[in-house]
């Protein structure tokens, strides 16, 4: 295998695991919403608690 087809190898790889595809998908899991919910509101609490500061997003700087 030389160094291009490596590379490619690589990048096929990269794209099928960002796509999910590389091993069989969990019907049971959640989606990724209901986990960034939970995980909001997992740092609410501990920002309350003040176990935590609250932080800001940098895209909240950008107008977003």
């Amino acid at each position: 295998m030389n160094k291009l087809d490596t590379k490619a190898l690589k990048q096929r790889i990269l794209t099928l695991a960002m796509q999910g595809k590389l091993v069989n998908q969990d019907p049971m899991d959640e989606p990724a919403s209901e986990l960034l919910k939970q995980i909001q509101a997992e740092k609410a609490e501990l920002v309350k608690a003040k176990k935590i500061k609250k932080t800001t997003h940098i895209a909240s700087s950008y107008g977003r």
